[in-house]
Parts: structure tokens; C-alpha cells; sequence
């Protein structure tokens, strides 16, 4: 398992050996509120989360020749610029200025295959007119930012409602 940082959007991401040898780069989605989600959680919980909003982010990992990632983030296929925003290699949510207390994030186990992270990489290879190579491989992980006062035994709980503990990290 490699350790991959993010300095810029302050995440660490840990991936299979030998992704290094490749360029990461990661595409941040969102926001997408998940206040019925937050509500849900509150009931079973019986936590007191205010605001829920989730981003998603696309870890994509590919030859470092691979150029105009940059027009990823304005249209499809991973944006409907109406009702989202993204970004290369950093934080929508500080970004936008979106304020939270908290931050959850979860992501397929290492060794469990990501469908959805590799047909990103596909499509988005593809929206730059490359076709992927067989090192070229994509990840999908998604970040929930919390507002409300919740203490570390809460925080756990929500972790794992928000993702199935046997294929998510969290």
C-alpha cells in the first residue's frame, strides 16, 4: 500500500504499490447536499448533524505526459456546470468558502475492484482524446462535510453508516 497526499486539498489517500511510478491527479466534484441523508443519520444516530454536503473525488492516476487535465473541470463528463463546480488537485468545499467542522471520507478497500473510479479515468481519458494504457488506473472516494457538534464516538458511528466497513476505508 502506497501513501499518496494531496497537500493542496489536504487528504491522504493510500493506494496499491507501484501507482507512483504514474502522476495522480485528483478530480473534485461537488458540492451535492445531504441534508435527507444528514436527517437519516440524525434518527439513528441520534446525532445532531446541522448540514451534510458530500463531494466526490476522482483519483486518477496516469502517464505524466497526459496533458489539459485542466478542461476536465468545466463541463462533461464529470460536470454539469449549472448545478456543480470542480477542481484539479484541490479543496472544492475551501474553494467555494463552504464552511464545515467536520470531514469523513471513504474509499473502496485497496484490492477491491473500483468500477466507478476506473470508467471515470476512461471517460475522462477519452474526453482528452488518449486511450487508457494498462498502468492507468482510477479510484473514486467521496468526502462528507459535517456541521454540528459531534464528539469522536459520533464521528465513528456516522463513518460507518456512510460506508459498508467490509469494501470501504473510512
Amino acid at each position: 500500500m502506497e501513501l499518496v497526499v494531496n497537500k493542496q486539498a489536504g487528504f491522504t489517500y493510500f493506494l496499491p504499490d507501484g501507482v507512483l511510478d504514474q502522476k495522480v491527479s485528483a478530480l473534485e466534484v461537488g458540492p451535492f447536499g445531504e441534508n435527507n441523508l444528514a436527517g437519516e443519520i440524525n434518527r439513528f444516530l441520534d446525532t445532531s448533524i446541522q448540514r451534510l454536503t458530500r463531494t466526490d473525488t476522482y483519483l486518477l492516476v496516469h502517464s505524466p505526459e497526459l496533458k489539459n487535465l485542466e478542461s476536465l473541470t468545466t463541463g462533461l463528463p464529470f460536470v454539469d456546470p449549472i448545478i456543480h463546480r470542480a477542481v484539479l488537485d484541490e479543496s472544492l468545499m475551501l474553494q467555494l468558502g463552504i464552511h464545515f467542522d467536520h470531514v469523513l471520507q471513504n474509499m473502496l478497500r485497496a484490492g477491491t475492484s473500483d468500477a466507478q473510479g476506473n470508467e471515470a479515468l476512461r471517460q475522462a481519458l477519452l474526453s482528452l482524446g488518449e486511450q487508457p494504457a494498462s498502468q492507468d488506473i482510477g479510484f473514486h472516494t467521496q468526502q462528507y462535510f459535517l456541521v454540528g457538534d459531534l464528539n469522536p464516538l459520533q464521528l465513528q458511528s456516522v463513518s460507518e453508516f456512510l460506508a459498508n466497513p467490509e469494501l470501504k476505508t473510512n
